[in-house]
């Protein structure tokens, strides 16, 4: 029998940033512009460099997946009080044990979308299966066994943990529900078709049998939002992060050069017969825009490049139609650099922010996350071990 982790989520640093992402501000490219644009930015960058094409929209799939630190901390106390709570049940302390992880059970209902947070219901729940057991409570013990099984009917339990009894029990339990799954069905959930469904820890909606589930739903550029869920759910207004589209500042900017890892963005507009290129240096700021015909587009790119690396400190000017110069064949126009200085550092470049980076899918329990931020990298693992046996 193969010992399944429960969930994985550790702190890493982003990749190293050495990107250049393009935004645009129209929601569809002319295909041949959009050629044009990436293809000046591959010579200037040179060979091998990462060129990450409509870099506002991935970045707000990333967005979806953050986790503010709060949460990240009190679901790392959870796992410690579960781990107390087994702890002391193997120290024939029961009582204790299940007031344990009663508390974890509890606080769980703050934070539905903590990555790992399934597995550690699930975990909390057999021990107090466990507990009950050994006091002849069986319709409680019947109620836990029930509970976990609700959040993954598939699981397995195994003897390296629990009782040979106890084991038995789950399994007919098991066997009940699964006999019902005919009659199973998903929760109903008023979500847009933008969003992403997590139901009981597991990517997209699918039938699952009566009782309490904890859905998650993730929608690009807000905040992830959660909740425990019997039958029908209508999510809250989107907490927005980041809007699709131009960067109206900084520190909207910085939000896609972080969620992506690069060191530069390009952001490109056009206007009829009109184009205009402007750079933004992740950690300094904007630089002066290159305004020109469609004509000259490529020429601008490496313009808007060079200007990047000689100075900063302008504001973002492509979404002001006012600050649009008339252009002439064969004329480029670079306004002078405003005397505002470089960018501000934004507040959540020094904060903890917590960006997806990538999913580790664990047995059918749970889908963790292995998170980011440009601190220094620290972490930790909502680990297995776990009394689940496949």
């Amino acid at each position: 029998m193969l010992a399944v982790a429960l969930a994985f989520a550790v702190v890493v640093a982003p990749a190293r940033a050495d990107g250049v992402g393009v935004v645009w501000s129209e929601a569809t490219v002319d295909p041949d512009t959009r050629q044009r644009v990436l293809a000046a930015l591959g010579v200037g960058s040179g060979a091998g460099a990462r060129v990450v094409d409509d870099a506002d929209i991935a970045a707000r799939r990333v967005v979806a997946y953050e986790v503010d630190r709060a949460v990240i901390e009190r679901q790392r106390r959870r796992l410690a009080e579960i781990e107390r709570a087994e702890s002391e049940y193997r120290a024939g302390d029961p009582a204790a044990a299940r007031a344990q992880a009663d508390l974890v059970l509890s606080s769980a209902r703050a934070d539905p979308q903590a990555p790992g947070l399934v597995a550690l219901l699930v975990r909390a729940h057999l021990l107090r299966a466990q507990v009950l057991w050994t006091e002849g409570a069986n319709d409680e013990v019947d109620e836990a066994l029930r509970a976990a099984l609700i959040l993954d009917p598939e699981a397995r339990v195994g003897t390296r943990r629990m009782r040979p009894d106890l084991v038995a029990r789950h399994e007919a339990l098991r066997a009940e529900l699964l006999a019902t799954r005919g009659l199973w069905r998903p929760p109903h959930l008023f979500v847009g078709d933008t969003a992403s469904i997590e139901l009981d820890g597991v990517a997209g909606a699918r039938p699952v049998p009566p009782g309490e589930h904890v859905v998650v739903v993730r929608r690009p550029g807000a905040a992830p939002a959660g909740a425990f869920v019997v039958h029908e759910w209508r999510p809250p207004e989107p907490d927005e992060r980041l809007p699709a589209g131009l960067p109206d500042d900084a520190t909207q900017a910085e939000r896609i050069c972080d969620a992506l890892g690069l060191g530069a963005l390009m952001m490109v507009r056009t206007r009829e017969d009109r184009a205009a290129v402007q750079q933004y240096r992740c950690g300094d700021g904007f630089v002066a825009p290159w305004y020109g015909q469609m004509a000259d587009l490529d020429r601008g790119v490496v313009a808007a490049d060079a200007a990047g690396r000689a100075t900063v400190g302008v504001e973002q000017a492509l979404a002001d139609d006012d600050r649009w110069p008339v252009v002439t064949v064969g004329e480029s126009v670079s306004p002078r650099r405003d005397d505002t200085g470089a960018a501000p550092r934004p507040w959540w470049r020094r904060a903890w922010v917590w960006g997806l980076i990538g999913g580790v899918v664990v047995g059918g329990v749970v889908t963790g996350a292995v998170l980011g931020t440009r601190d220094a990298p620290q972490g930790y693992v909502v680990d297995g071990d776990s009394f689940l046996d496949r």
